[in-house]
């Protein structure tokens, strides 16, 4: 009987052991994949104003202004298209992956946000205002100005 009772607890506590074992078996497996799992960094390049307009006139770009159609109106950077920052994710299959684009907006904040839609969709060349229009000291496209 002794033998039986001694054979049991030997067992239950091999079941207890083999599943502590178990668990932490499972515990390092999720913890590598984790681990072996490569984030793909969302980078692009800021740009300043002066380097814009180096840019816009030495390369083939894409310029696209990601501020409202009316902020749009106000004024905009020559040769800019207006892709607002709510509709560029049904519109980017509109644009080419290795063009050159840039974005702005008022400040920076929102074209850095297209910026990085733009790069996690696969586009290879981004560039982003640093300070949005508000920064953009050269001329602005003013279609609705009304002259006296």
């Amino acid at each position: 009987m002794k033998k039986i009772s001694w054979l049991l607890l030997c067992s239950i506590i091999l079941i207890i052991l083999s599943g502590c074992s178990m668990n932490e078996i499972q515990n390092n497996e999720q913890q590598q994949i984790k681990s072996s799992v490569v984030q793909k960094e969302v980078t692009f390049q800021d740009i300043s104003s002066k380097e814009l307009r180096g840019f816009i006139t030495s390369d083939d770009i894409l310029l696209i202004d990601v501020r409202e159609p009316y902020e749009f109106e106000e004024g905009y950077i020559s040769n800019s298209i207006n892709i607002p920052l709510g509709q560029l994710d049904n519109r980017l299959s509109e644009l080419s992956k290795d063009q050159s684009i840039v974005v702005y907006c008022r400040s920076g904040r929102r074209s850095a946000a297209a910026a990085e839609i733009f790069v996690i969709n696969g586009f290879l060349k981004v560039y982003n205002l640093k300070g949005g229009i508000l920064q953009w000291p050269y001329d602005l496209v003013k279609p609705n100005l009304v002259l006296h």
